[in-house]
């Protein structure tokens, strides 16, 4: 933990260590930023990330809607393991 009025020598402090504070920390720190990231909770994801159902619903009764979900999801969990150097499936 990083104690109030500590100096880090980051370019960017990222409150926040949910999905969307994750998101733009990976982000920043592509761009060649030093990023610190802050969280109340005891770890990333553990705040009300962790409560979520980790899926976007817009339309699922139909097999048109489910369809358009299959492929951009396929797509994101592609980048998701390169990013994080896991080999394809």
């Amino acid at each position: 933990m990083v104690a109030v009025g500590t100096r880090t020598g980051a370019d960017a402090v990222v409150i926040g260590a949910g999905v969307i504070g994750s998101a733009i920390a990976l982000e920043l720190a592509r761009a060649g930023r030093r990023v610190t990231v802050v969280d109340r909770a005891g770890g990333p994801g553990e705040g009300s990330t962790s409560a979520s159902s980790a899926i976007v619903r817009y339309n699922f009764s139909t097999l048109a809607g489910v369809a358009t979900q299959i492929s951009p999801g396929a797509r994101h969990r592609r980048q998701a393991r390169q990013v994080r150097g896991v080999p394809p499936l």
